[in-house]
């Protein structure tokens, strides 16, 4: 939240079981535009913060990626 955001978005999200997690943004092309973890995390809530005030307005994909599966939600960065 907020989506759309300007240039700052917080996303929560949960864990179910303890495993390998990446989180990252790409643009709608599928191109990797930032990492923003890449680590082992234990079941719980977690919030994380993008920072995109590098970036182009656009529409932008967060992917939640563990052993298991993908997750991914549309973004909206409007300057």
């Amino acid at each position: 939240f907020p989506n759309p955001f300007n240039p700052i978005i917080n996303i929560e999200y949960e864990i179910l079981s303890y495993g390998f997690i990446s989180a990252n943004i790409l643009n709608l092309r599928g191109q990797h535009i930032d990492e923003l973890y890449s680590e082992y995390k234990k079941p719980g809530n977690y919030s994380i913060t993008w920072d995109g005030s590098l970036q182009p307005s656009g529409m932008y994909l967060f992917v939640l990626e563990n052993n298991s599966s993908v997750l991914a939600q549309k973004i909206m960065l409007v300057k």
